[in-house]
């Protein structure tokens, strides 16, 4: 996701502090690749901006004046369940952490250890990546699965026979099968009516 090719980094920022969110956004440019930050401080504001293929990562702080992070996970994950979510909070304690990550937030950075954002945001992206990519490959077979139109054993021959839809031009035109004499069978396969 971050290389030489991708546009730049889009991140949805819920953080209500100026000064961090300045903190944040200078970790952030030790990631090497162009980011484009949308920092949001409400409900609303987040609501509106939090949804699938919009932003790469969310970062969110836990406590805010009018909002909190857990509930900003809880829409994230109805709205974008796919985008990596990361809390980076000052006063997210470890016992709230491991419920957050047990809710779906995918990771957090302590305001204190900011060092660590930027090998937590490449890990989350590569994470989703993968995840991203082994949903396509099962979509890809699924497809492929369902292709096969009709699977059947032709009586007193002993083939099995595939018909696959658009495949060779709309349907098999030949059988790989062979009789007890090693002949093939695809001129009896052509002449069988066989019922729908």
């Amino acid at each position: 996701m971050i290389g030489p090719s991708a546009g730049p980094l889009r991140i949805l920022h819920l953080e209500d502090s100026d000064l961090d969110a300045e903190l944040i956004e200078a970790e952030l440019d030790d990631l090497g690749h162009p980011f484009v930050i949308e920092r949001v401080m409400t409900r609303d504001g987040f609501a509106a901006t939090a949804w699938s293929g919009r932003h790469d990562v969310i970062l969110a702080d836990y406590v805010l004046p009018t909002f909190d992070g857990v509930s900003a996970l809880g829409i994230a994950r109805e709205q974008c369940p796919d985008i990596p979510f990361i809390f980076c909070s000052g006063t997210l304690g470890e016992e709230v952490a491991v419920e957050a990550l047990k809710n779906g937030a995918t990771d957090y950075v302590t305001k204190q250890r900011l060092d660590r954002l930027v090998r937590t945001v490449v890990r989350a992206l590569v994470e989703a990546r993968a995840r991203a990519d082994k949903r396509a490959a099962e979509a890809a077979l699924q497809a492929v699965n369902e292709t096969l139109e009709t699977r059947y054993a032709l009586p007193r021959i002993g083939a099995l026979n595939f018909v696959m839809t658009g495949a060779l031009g709309g349907g098999a035109t030949r059988s790989l099968a062979l009789d007890a004499h090693g002949k093939g069978l695809g001129s009896a396969l052509l002449d069988l009516e066989i019922p729908d």
